[in-house]
């Protein structure tokens, strides 16, 4: 019997109204996070996936900004939430690992500061309490000599320590859910390698829920059970890691993977072609004019979510309930 989910988000949208018209940034995500699942989130730069979890923890808003749809976190709306009671639940049950270190800290107050203030926000702990629970998570995250690293200011560690103690302090109130944004960017294959095992490592301890952001394929191959891939605000397909990777089915997913990297030496394939421009982004495929497989179907599709047989779901005309894609794709 599956567990009810810890993160349930249902049709999210988000639009920015602008001089020229909206921008369509995200458009009817829907997705689920159960506990001690990964739901990785590929897709090109641009694509919608840190509005994702900027919206999710309620970050993104201002002037002209419109989010709608339903996003639930352990059974209760977010969507409706004050900003006093969204600032509680941050931290404590959702928690968010920035893209870039460097520009999450404040630097002129240390570590130590940063990490004390987290705990004691939402916790009864006291100030001795919170620093030892401070040293404890880094210790965890592969920083030993934690109380050194507590005296220190943001500019005197090195982006791959600053990134174990966003870990450590995403981590220190053991949240339902984390949400990392290219947890690993700017960070050597060494580094790298290791921020994702000590993740790894966290989340199975805790049995949280995470949505991990990438546009690496080795990151969500590692970490994610499912994988969500993005392309202008959709998610246009949805599958297990080694369904997805196996038989990629969108033709935007294939073409990611055909342009990675690997261990023969071999022609990268590029994807060809340039995104669409956001702005007054209108309802039919907004891959058609670098789509590689364009049907005639395609001139009148509306990006409506096919569910196959398994569970897939993919967004494609060749894909609809009588094409012949469905037999090949799945073969």
């Amino acid at each position: 019997m599956k567990s009810k989910p810890l993160l349930k988000v249902d049709n999210l949208q988000v639009r920015i109204a602008v001089p020229g018209g909206v921008v369509r940034v995200l458009n009817g995500v829907s997705f689920q996070i159960r506990a001690g699942k990964v739901l990785g989130l590929l897709g090109e730069s641009g694509c919608g996936k840190t509005v994702t979890c900027l919206s999710l923890a309620g970050l993104f808003n201002g002037p002209g900004i419109t989010v709608s749809g339903n996003v639930e976190l352990n059974g209760r709306s977010m969507m409706d939430l004050p900003a006093e009671k969204m600032r509680s639940v941050r931290g404590r049950e959702l928690a968010m690992i920035m893209q870039n270190p460097m520009s999450a800290f404040n630097p002129l107050v240390t570590v130590g500061r940063h990490f004390t203030e987290t705990i004691r926000s939402h916790s009864p702990a006291t100030g001795r309490e919170a620093w030892q629970t401070a040293m404890e998570y880094l210790r965890r995250a592969g920083l030993p000599d934690s109380g050194r690293v507590m005296e220190q200011y943001p500019f005197q560690l090195s982006g791959g320590m600053l990134q174990r103690v966003m870990v450590a302090i995403a981590m220190s109130m053991r949240p339902s859910v984390l949400l990392a944004d290219e947890p690993t960017t700017s960070l050597d294959a060494t580094l790298r390698a290791q921020i994702l095992g000590q993740i790894a490592h966290l989340l199975r301890d805790f049995k949280t829920g995470a949505l991990i952001v990438s546009h690496d394929l080795g990151v969500i191959a590692r970490l994610a059970d499912k994988v969500a891939v993005m392309y202008c605000g959709y998610i246009v397909e949805m599958a297990s890691v080694a369904e997805l990777f196996d038989r990629p089915l969108h033709p935007y997913t294939r073409a990611l993977l055909s342009s990675r990297a690997g261990i023969k030496k071999k022609r990268l394939t590029p994807v060809g072609g340039q995104p669409p421009s956001l702005l007054n982004l209108g309802d039919s495929c907004p891959f058609f004019e670098r789509c590689a497989e364009v049907e005639r179907a395609c001139l009148n599709y509306r990006m409506e979510p096919e569910i196959l047989p398994g569970g897939r779901m993919v967004r494609c005309a060749g894909y609809g309930a009588s094409k012949g894609k469905v037999l090949r794709g799945l073969a």
